[in-house]
This record gives C-alpha cells, sequence and structure tokens, in this order.
C-alpha cells in the first residue's frame, strides 16, 4: 500500500506536480504529521517566497489528531 511517507520516494518533479494539483490545506495536514524530511522535501520544492508562507499558514492552520489520522493521503494521491 503506498502511504504518504512514500512521498519521500518521489523526484522532485513528481513533488512539483503534486503541488500543482493537490489543496494546500490538505497538504499541511499530511506534511504536519510527518517527519522533517519530508516537509524539507515539499518546502525545497516551492520558492522562497512559496515555502515562507506555506510554513506559516502551516503553523496557523489548526490541526488537530484525528485530522492527521484521517486518511488525508487518499486525497492526496487521488490527484496523482
Amino acid at each position: 500500500m503506498f502511504t504518504f511517507d512514500d512521498i519521500s520516494s518521489l523526484d522532485n518533479n513528481a513533488i512539483r506536480e503534486i503541488l500543482k494539483v493537490v489543496d494546500k490545506k490538505v497538504l499541511m495536514v499530511g506534511l504536519k504529521g510527518s517527519g522533517e524530511e519530508l516537509k524539507r522535501k515539499f518546502l525545497a520544492n516551492m520558492s522562497q517566497r512559496a515555502s515562507e508562507a506555506f510554513i506559516e499558514e502551516m503553523q496557523l492552520y489548526g490541526v488537530t489528531v484525528e485530522s492527521v489520522n484521517e486518511p488525508k493521503g487518499v486525497s492526496l494521491l487521488c490527484h496523482l
């Protein structure tokens, strides 16, 4: 089964495609519950300005334990 953390094995072109098509709030929830390596990989594929805004919004966005545990990766993977 393909999980959200498996995305870390994708190349940068695939990460940029994900950034184009996935709702940012879904991505934020997924990244909030993932490891630092995956967060860095997504942020490295954004412009500096976009990554700063994304980090700020992710810090402000209220993420509950329940929302992190929901299968948000399914929403993300449906766009791939």
